[in-house]
């Protein structure tokens, strides 16, 4: 695996965890609205 590849999947994953985190503050708002 090239230093590319890793960075992409590095990527790729804080991506995944960006959106699970915003899910879960937009579901917080509307719950407590």
């Amino acid at each position: 695996m090239t230093k590319f590849q890793l960075i992409q999947k590095l990527m790729e994953k804080s991506n995944s965890l960006a959106q699970q985190d915003a899910k879960t503050i937009v579901n917080t708002i509307f719950s407590s609205m």
